[in-house]
């Protein structure tokens, strides 16, 4: 059977302060968890269907698709927008640390400000998914761990189905 989205919590590393760049980050993460919550799929819907749901939502927001990091390389984060990233992984943890080396070069690069990164629940994976996929306790964990590493404010959106 076919849900929408549900329990999306959005957590916040570092936690945000106020500030006008604060409120527009947070007025675009309830606007991204909105659309998010249209998305329709299952258990049984492919990872890429569901990632590729929410890359429609971004290109309808705005965003450019797919950008490339740096000219001569084949690397790409799913979405940006001015100064904002938007990336999911759905899948294997192991992609989440290219992800965040990707958004901590563009950060020292000064190309971004923040990144909203959706991935799933830890209760979510437990009971549909292989046990090496990134969860949002996870990245949020290995994130606090590396904090002296990965200075980019990265807020998670955290989903289930």
């Amino acid at each position: 059977m076919m849900e929408r989205m549900k329990n999306l919590v959005t957590t916040c590393y570092p936690p945000t302060s106020g500030g006008a760049a604060n409120d527009a980050l947070k007025a675009e993460i309830i606007k991204i968890e909105n659309e998010l919550r249209l998305v329709s799929a299952s258990y049984n819907t492919p990872v890429k269907k569901i990632s590729s749901s929410f890359k429609q939502i971004f290109l309808d927001q705005g965003y450019t698709i797919d950008p490339i990091v740096e000219e001569g390389y084949q690397l790409t984060v799913n979405a940006i927008k001015g100064k904002l990233i938007l990336q999911v992984q759905l899948g294997n943890i192991s992609r989440f640390y290219a992800d965040l080396l990707k958004c901590e070069y563009l950060y020292n690069k000064g190309l971004i400000s923040s990144v909203i990164y959706i991935c799933f629940t830890s209760e979510f994976v437990k009971n549909h998914y292989s046990s090496n996929n990134v969860t949002v306790e996870r990245a949020l964990r290995e994130t606090l761990l590396f904090r002296e590493i990965i200075k980019v404010p990265i807020s998670f959106i955290s989903i289930e189905i």
